[in-house]
């Protein structure tokens, strides 16, 4: 996985009887969800996964259930300038800089429109860490800023002319 991974890590483990913990379990399940880049191929990865599991000796089984590519987004910069433009209108400054890498998951919904060519980029409001806990959350103050930089966005792009483009 070194070479197709960006990302990897255990999701759930499932395996013997929740009401009879004492008994030996027969199974266990282990998810594991696996970003890679895009281009990357997901049977390389299950490829490599099943040399481990195999290299390991404990006659598992390895299967890939779920797998989506990745797309990089071309042509979104006139988007982006609308969104910064929106932005910039609704809030008196421009966006911020995007969220470290730690924090953006490699599959978005985007990807789907990027893949068919239709310009799409990821842009939403910032979130916050509460004091204490450390729990990740949202102001309503800067959601109503996204509905309204939203509005604008979709109002400017679908009053370009046909043929300009967004």
């Amino acid at each position: 996985m070194r070479h197709n991974c960006s990302k990897g890590q255990f999701g759930a483990i499932r395996g013997g009887v929740v009401y009879r913990p004492n008994r030996t379990s027969t199974h266990c399940s282990i998810y594991v969800d696996v970003r890679i880049l895009p281009g990357a191929d997901p049977l390389g990865v299950e490829r490599e996964l099943r040399r481990v599991v195999e290299a390991v000796g404990v006659g598992a089984k390895v299967e890939t259930f779920l797998a989506r590519t990745g797309a990089i987004g071309k042509n979104v910069e006139p988007l982006a300038a609308i969104v910064a433009e929106s932005c910039l209108a609704v809030t008196g400054h421009p966006p911020a800089p995007k969220a470290p890498q730690v924090v953006v998951s490699m599959w978005r919904d985007n990807n789907v429109f990027n893949e068919a060519g239709i310009p799409s980029l990821t842009f939403g409001p910032p979130r916050r860490k509460e004091e204490g806990t450390g729990r990740l959350h949202f102001r309503i103050e800067d959601l109503v800023h996204m509905a309204k930089i939203y509005a604008k966005t979709a109002y400017t792009v679908c009053s370009r002319e046909q043929g300009e483009g967004a």
